[in-house]
């Protein structure tokens, strides 16, 4: 009688073998470890997990890894099963591109404003601090937006090379136009699949003003994707009674929330 058991034993270990899924370690940043037996070591990059690993965030970290399928991002302190973020990887994915196009609106319809311009000085063409920003009472018709080219390349669809351009104008913007470069950077990394960057950007952004709504969104549907739950409710129970939410904000918010506590409790 025990042959049956040792080969029923052996056919779910061979299982478990064929169908986990190799995941390269593509980034680290921070404290990392991952369960060996029953102890923790250090996860580095360039080496490889497979699926059915346990990972462990300490605060501040990240992590990336790169799997046939695409990419798996963890940014929150918490200890994570790689099987249960890869078996909702597709749906995540597409509620992201959801979310991406309700969110990006406000980029991806932008018209260059000529309220605040920019004069480049000499030869300083390509730097971000050779420009000169002119305010309202400065400005003519004839001078150009300075961020004219980023959003160009962001409607045309390149958006890493979009999200760089925003990126060399903020640090010199005026605070009239930086929270909405740096969303629109975010924007940008995020379609660019470049969740780490996004969700770095998002978190600094100011909770509040005119983006409040559309970072908050972005946020917690970036962190649903890669199981930092509790950010997510937090993010969205900020904003869940704010008046400035629209109708169909206030459903994507309440439908965020059913899932956050939905995962959060499995």
């Amino acid at each position: 009688m025990k042959k049956p058991f040792l080969f029923i034993g052996m056919a779910l270990l061979l299982a478990e073998f064929i169908y986990s899924i190799p995941l390269k370690v593509s980034w680290t940043e921070g404290s990392i470890l991952v369960k060996t037996g029953s102890e923790w070591k250090p996860l580095e990059i360039g080496t490889t997990a497979d699926s059915s690993s346990v990972i462990q965030l300490k605060k501040d970290s990240f992590a990336e890894f790169t799997y046939a399928g695409g990419k798996l991002v963890l940014s929150a302190e918490g200890i994570y099963t790689l099987d249960k973020l890869l078996a909702n990887a597709n749906k995540q994915q597409q509620e992201r591109s959801t979310v991406l196009s309700k969110v990006g609106k406000l980029v991806t319809n932008k018209i260059p404003a000529s309220t605040t311009v920019a004069g480049v000085r000499g030869s300083e063409q390509d730097s971000a601090s050779g420009i000169d920003w002119i305010t309202d009472e400065d400005s003519s018709p004839s001078q150009p937006d300075p961020a004219a080219d980023a959003y160009r390349l962001l409607q045309n669809g390149a958006y890493p090379e979009a999200a760089a351009a925003f990126a060399r104008l903020i640090p010199n913007a005026p605070d009239s136009v930086k929270t909405e470069y740096q969303y629109s950077q975010a924007w940008c990394l995020a379609s660019a699949n470049d969740l780490v960057g996004a969700i770095k950007l998002l978190r600094v952004m100011p909770a509040s003003g005119p983006f409040t709504i559309q970072r908050a969104l972005l946020l917690a549907r970036l962190n649903l994707e890669i199981g930092a739950i509790p950010e997510a409710i937090q993010v969205l129970e900020s904003v869940r009674l704010s008046p400035e939410l629209e109708t169909d904000d206030r459903v994507l918010v309440q439908g965020m929330l059913q899932e956050a506590r939905a995962l959060k409790s499995q």
